[in-house]
């Protein structure tokens, strides 16, 4: 049976520039934003609302966004909006100039906060990844080798569980590691940067 492989995950619109609704992108990147926010210190509420003006600064005119690939990997970009995002909110705290300027400065040469989008980013692709084998094999087949390869289930509960034979998981695991190597190859050949793990698990 084929299962069709052209749907385009959401980085792949992004790197050629197609329209990416506010749902979307926000579904797959406010955790990230957020994550980014507190590792910089922000509170609760600031990494809330450091999402919504991160999301303003995607969509300032409309309910789409559309990236121009002239401008580099989307990534850099990203990183760049969320870091200046940041700096908007400490400003908000602190009313000296001096302070401000000394976070700016700090942050342009954060290796730490460098470090955290590109493992934020493995972890975005991954689950593209992840979507993309999800259209490559049929469902009780991702759905074994998710609860056998991915979350350790043992086969016999899964093979139980889903109502096959034990070595329909077994299968299960070793199609969906092939589909997932070859689709998390074409992702590194893309952004060697990332350095995915070809296992995916």
């Amino acid at each position: 049976m084929f299962f069709p492989a052209t749907s385009k995950t959401l980085i792949d619109k992004l790197s050629s520039g197609d329209e990416v609704s506010w749902e979307e992108f926000f579904s797959r990147y406010s955790g990230v934003v957020k994550s980014l926010g507190r590792l910089k210190g922000l509170s609760a509420p600031e990494a809330d609302d450091l999402v919504q003006n991160v999301m303003i600064a995607f969509f300032n005119r409309s309910d789409k966004f559309v990236f121009d690939p002239k401008l580099g990997k989307f990534r850099t970009y990203f990183k760049l909006i969320v870091r200046d995002r940041i700096s908007d909110i400490y400003r908000k705290r602190y009313a000296e100039k001096s302070v401000v300027d000394h976070l700016d400065a700090e942050d342009e040469a954060d290796e730490i906060f460098d470090a955290a989008v590109l493992a934020e980013f493995r972890q975005v692709m991954l689950d593209e990844a992840l979507e993309q084998l999800k259209l490559r094999i049929d469902d009780a087949t991702f759905t074994a080798f998710e609860l056998y390869a991915r979350q350790d289930k043992p086969a016999e509960d899964v093979a139980e569980l889903l109502g096959i034979p034990v070595g329909a998981v077994y299968t299960a695991k070793s199609r969906g590691l092939k589909h997932l190597r070859k689709i998390i190859r074409e992702i590194n050949a893309k952004d060697g940067e990332l350095g995915l793990s070809e296992n995916g698990i």
